[in-house]
């Protein structure tokens, strides 16, 4: 069962003990695994800071973003997505990550936000009104 910090205090103590049971925690924004700071050579208590589990987790994110890219030149932006929440998945030991977020996202690109997109963008077809509201993988460029 996951543990919920509600102070940082509580969060290095949750930390310690799952790390002396040689576990492995998430920790923070952007739910880094306590992992990722080591191979940055960061403790990982250092994700705690706000500014350094968005550094080392986004650094993260452009890794899997590049080996996805690399793997398959020229694949979509979905399937660069669903590639990359794959490997996040595994990471943190959620494998259904990837169902999970496409399900997501087909969900608000249907009535809810092509309804809000409709009514806020000049786009005139809803669908590409609904995708101006997500940032595409396409628009970022791994690894800078």
């Amino acid at each position: 069962m996951p543990t919920y910090a509600l102070s940082r205090a509580a969060g290095e103590a949750a930390l310690a003990k799952l790390t002396a049971a040689r576990g492995t925690a998430v920790i923070g924004l952007l739910s880094v695994p306590s992992i990722w700071a080591r191979t940055v050579g960061e403790a990982p208590e250092s994700l705690f800071d706000g500014c350094q589990n968005i550094r080392i987790g986004s650094a993260q994110l452009a890794h899997f973003a590049k080996a996805c890219g690399d793997e398959s030149p020229g694949s979509s932006p979905e399937s660069l997505r669903s590639c990359i929440a794959d490997l996040y998945g595994q990471a943190i030991g959620v494998p259904e990550l990837s169902d999970a977020v496409a399900t997501s996202i087909r969900y608000w690109k249907s009535a809810k936000v092509a309804g809000h997109a409709k009514s806020t963008s000049t786009a005139a077809d809803p669908d590409e009104a609904a995708s101006d509201f997500f940032l595409e993988l396409s628009d970022v460029t791994a690894g800078e």
